[in-house]
């Protein structure tokens, strides 16, 4: 199974740092297509919360598009920024919307290793400090 989604994936064999940076990319894209497909339908016909059910979808369409992007141009540097950006802005956008329960926290952990591994220690450095700026607002 894993080697139908790994034939897809934009193989940079020359260089370990393209190649584990593309592995990143589409293993995170395909875990937040399934994550927010649950979402979507678990708010929709459980908790019939139509906000967080559109947010979720939003999610499951950008991750989507951001999946077919990667796939069919192989620019992991401009996808790398488009995940990141994605991830960030989904994470405080969910923060924001529970008013920042503490179980939020959890999820924002996960900006800076994301942030720093796919735009680099300067630029993921400056995303996390401005997405913990926003938080703390």
């Amino acid at each position: 199974m894993l080697k139908y989604w790994y034939k897809n994936i934009p193989a940079h064999h020359n260089s370990p740092e393209l190649f584990w940076r593309s592995r990143l990319i589409a293993h995170s894209l395909l875990i937040c297509t399934v994550y927010f497909f649950v979402l979507t339908v678990i708010n929709i016909f459980k908790f019939n919360s139509y906000e967080l059910a559109l947010l979720d979808a939003v999610g499951l369409t950008l991750s989507i598009l951001l999946y077919v992007w990667f796939i069919k141009s192989s620019k992991i540097k401009a996808v790398s920024w488009a995940v990141v950006l994605l991830i960030n802005s989904l994470i405080l956008t969910f923060i924001i919307s529970i008013n920042g329960a503490a179980y939020s926290l959890f999820w924002a952990t996960l900006i800076p290793p994301f942030s720093f591994y796919l735009v680099g220690r300067n630029w993921g450095s400056l995303l996390s400090f401005c997405s913990v700026c926003f938080y703390s607002l």
